[in-house]
């Protein structure tokens, strides 16, 4: 097992130290890198998620209901959880609570999942990366916009 994890960890590491590296050394400049976020954020990355819907069954997909369900108390449970502790303890403002909340919940499992659970899991876990990103998506960033239009009021 701890083969498994090393073998499946360190080329993503790997690949981070090079990013890391090709970072400090100025190899690429402010277009380049723009052209490769707009690559990944806005070609790559969704028509990944698209296609990990796509082909997965309905049955697959109501298997899956437990475990998105299970996400989602995850989510949100952390996230007000977070939002209280900086409001009742570090004394933050409603919106700033919000936005540290959204910083420390917010999943990077479209980038980080990809590599480690496909490693881990198979084909199979493309389908649960595209579910909990989407579910993210729909209740955490909604959530922070609300609490940071309420402290605007």
């Amino acid at each position: 097992m701890l083969l498994t994890f090393f073998s499946i960890l360190l080329p993503v590491l790997f690949v981070m130290g090079l990013g890391y590296w090709a970072g400090f050394t100025n190899r690429f400049d402010a277009d380049q890198t723009r052209g490769l976020n707009e690559l990944v954020m806005t070609f790559a990355l969704p028509a990944l998620m698209f296609v990990a819907t796509v082909t997965t069954t309905r049955s697959d997909m109501l298997a899956e209901a437990r475990f998105l369900l299970a996400i989602l108390f995850t989510f949100l449970g952390l996230y007000i959880a977070v939002a209280l502790f900086s409001i009742s303890v570090l004394r933050h403002d409603i919106g700033v609570a919000g936005l540290k909340a959204f910083l420390i919940t917010f999943p990077s499992v479209a980038f980080f999942g990809i590599p480690i659970f496909k490693g881990l899991f198979g084909e199979a876990s493309s389908l649960s990366i595209a579910s909990a990103d989407v579910l993210a998506s729909i209740t955490i960033a909604p959530l922070t916009v609300l609490l940071l239009e309420i402290y605007a009021q």
